[in-house]
């Protein structure tokens, strides 16, 4: 999240609950329910999002080590 408002100066949501829809959209995409690119990230790139995919997933277990994430 800290790299996202780095990027954009602003927050990817405003709570980290389904009932915001910005982090709903996150969720379904993140989930693979939709190919639909979330609003918010539609600016970076498929290799980005696909770091943001690997490092924001909702189950910590599920989430890339700092090895694997240092390949970006």
């Amino acid at each position: 999240v800290l790299l996202f408002c780095m990027l954009t100066g602003n927050f990817p949501w405003e709570n980290a609950d389904i009932g915001d829809i910005y982090f709903k959209e996150f969720i379904l995409w993140q989930r693979r329910k939709t190919t639909k690119i979330p609003s918010q990230w539609r600016k970076f790139t498929p290799r980005l999002m696909k770091f943001f995919r690997k490092t924001l997933d909702i189950k910590p277990n599920r989430r890339s080590s700092v090895k694997e994430l240092s390949k970006y």
